[in-house]
C-alpha cells in the first residue's frame, strides 16, 4: 500500500514493531498485525514521521500437522488404458519408485525401472487425462498428474490412481518412495 498524505486514522502496532522513517510512510513491519486504531480495542500510540514503536513480538504456535511418514506410500492404480503400449506394464507395480524434486502441481515425476514402449515408433495424439492418470513420456520414467494437469501430450497412460489414494499424492515430498499396485487385475496383452 502506498499513501501519499497522511492516513486519516492512526494506525496501532500490537506485539510488533514499526519504525517510521520518512513521509510518505516507509516503515519496517515485523508483524502483519496493522490494524485501524479504532477496531483495535487496545490502548494506541500515534506514530508521528521518525518515532520508532518497539514491542516484543508475538510467538505464534503452528496449526498442529500430523508429521510425514517417511515409510513407504502405497497407492492402488486403476491399468489402463494403453498399458497394452508397454513390453511389460507390471514394472509399474514391482518397482518401488522414488519421487523426484522435479514435482509440482501438475505432476509429481517418479524415478526406477524405466517402463519400455511396445512401439516406440508408434504415435499417440494428445488426450485429455484426469488427475491421477500416471503417463508414461518416452525416457520411461512415469509421471502422475496433479490437479494443474495438461492434456496428456501424446504419452500414453498407463493407470489411473484410484479416487480414494488420489488425494496421498499431494502429501508425498521429493525423495519419498512410492509403492503401486492394481487395484483389480490387469488384462494381458494379446497381440
Amino acid at each position: 500500500m502506498t499513501l501519499t498524505s497522511p492516513p486519516a486514522w492512526p494506525i496501532a502496532a500490537r506485539a510488533c514493531s514499526i519504525e517510521v522513517t520518512r513521509w510518505p510512510l516507509i516503515a519496517t513491519i515485523t508483524s502483519p498485525r496493522l490494524i485501524p486504531a479504532a477496531a483495535a480495542g487496545a490502548p494506541v500510540h500515534l506514530l508521528l514521521v521518525g518515532e520508532a514503536l518497539h514491542q516484543q513480538a508475538a510467538v505464534l504456535d503452528q496449526a498442529p500437522v500430523a508429521a510425514i511418514a517417511d515409510k513407504v506410500l502405497e497407492l492402488r492404480v486403476v491399468p489402463g488404458p494403453r498399458d497394452d503400449w508397454f513390453v511389460d506394464p507390471d514394472i509399474l507395480i514391482r518397482t518401488n519408485w522414488q519421487v523426484t524434486n522435479r514435482t509440482d502441481r501438475v505432476g509429481m515425476r517418479l524415478i526406477g525401472m524405466p517402463l519400455e514402449y511396445r512401439w516406440p515408433d508408434r504415435q499417440l495424439p494428445s488426450e485429455g487425462a484426469t488427475r491421477g492418470a500416471i503417463q508414461v513420456p518416452p525416457n520411461g520414467f512415469p509421471v502422475i498428474l496433479g490437479p494443474d494437469h495438461p492434456v496428456t501430450g501424446g504419452y500414453p497412460v498407463i493407470g489411473v490412481v484410484t479416487d480414494e489414494d488420489v488425494d496421498k499424492v499431494a502429501q508425498i515430498r521429493p525423495g519419498q518412495t512410492v509403492r503401486l499396485h492394481w487395484s483389480r487385475p490387469r488384462h494381458p496383452f494379446e497381440g
